[in-house]
């Protein structure tokens, strides 16, 4: 019964070692998983911010021509739109503008001209 129990010490103790070593590499796959997912997720959503550009081609009365020279579409409620410092809302067209799409919208107020 003496030549066994050392046995079993270094099989328990084996056991033991394999155990925590395939918990350690779970829980490192885990976490490098999820922060790989959060800093995709975070530089996806950053190349869509900057790659959303629109400008103003023309503007005459309540209507105003915007031109999107990004990469990716804009909405209307992506837009925002100043008159004398106050933020006025498309009425009619500009529902999206895709890349390199040029449309005129309907302002509800009319811009001044000058």
């Amino acid at each position: 019964m003496k030549g066994i129990s050392p046995i079993i010490a270094v099989v328990l103790l084996l056991m033991i070692t394999i155990s925590m070593v395939a918990f350690a590499y779970i829980w490192f796959t885990r976490i490098t998983t999820g922060a790989l997912n959060q800093s995709q997720s975070q530089q996806e959503a950053l190349q869509q911010q900057t790659g959303k550009k629109i400008v103003i081609d023309n503007i005459n009365g309540n209507l105003i021509t915007l031109r999107n020279i990004g990469t990716y579409s804009v909405t209307k409620s992506e837009i925002s739109v100043f008159v004398n410092g106050v933020v006025t809302t498309i009425t009619s067209g500009c529902d999206t503008l895709d890349p390199q799409e040029v449309e005129t919208c309907m302002l509800a107020v009319s811009c001044p001209t000058g």
